[in-house]
């Protein structure tokens, strides 16, 4: 396990790790710009939490509610179900396989119909019962639409994406805002 370093203490594992490098005398004699390296410091997971990985379009991931990159205004009228969805998907009945062709087509058309904003139905899922008695919600298109939004083939057409409210389906259903098609 490991603990959280101060600044002094941080400093003093970096020192450790410089080297001297008997070629630098030489190359500062030749040439007296400041060579720089980088010092490798092992630092702890559990203490730093770990960034976001950018995609290959240096797109940060979509999360759930995330608006951004929307102004404000427009951010509150996405978030309250103010702005009328220009098409609907539902997803009740679909497989897993089948449901990520829906998405992934009903994204791109609905991009290429210079629709703004879309609404995604999965459905809630069900509260289940287990053996000890615990109760576990089973909706496994819910949970892995936030996954497919972030798929390199949907993600660069998405702005945000966001629960809707009760009137469109509320924790069923996903308010998704598209970017303005490239003329």
């Amino acid at each position: 396990m490991c603990s959280f370093l101060k600044d002094e203490d941080l400093w003093q594992e970096v020192a450790k790790t410089v080297r001297k490098d008997k070629h630098l005398a030489a190359a500062n004699k030749k040439n007296p710009a400041p060579v720089r390296r980088r010092a490798e410091v092992k630092i702890c997971e559990e203490v730093c939490p770990v960034l976001p990985r950018l995609n290959k379009d240096n797109k940060r991931p979509l999360t759930l509610g995330d608006v951004t990159s929307l102004d404000r205004r427009l951010a509150e009228r996405f978030r309250k179900g103010k702005i009328e969805a220009e098409a609907r998907l539902d997803l009740h009945g679909f497989t897993l396989k089948e449901a990520f062709v829906k998405v992934r087509d009903f994204i791109l058309s609905s991009y290429n119909a210079k629709a703004r904003l879309v609404i995604i139905v999965t459905g809630k899922g069900r509260m289940v019962e287990d053996e000890a008695g615990f109760l576990h919600k089973t909706g496994k298109l819910r949970v892995e639409l936030p996954n497919w939004l972030n798929n390199p083939d949907i993600r660069p057409f998405i702005l945000s994406f966001t629960e809707a409210v009760a009137k469109d389906g509320g924790g069923g259903a996903f308010y998704i805002y598209l970017k303005k098609q490239k003329k």
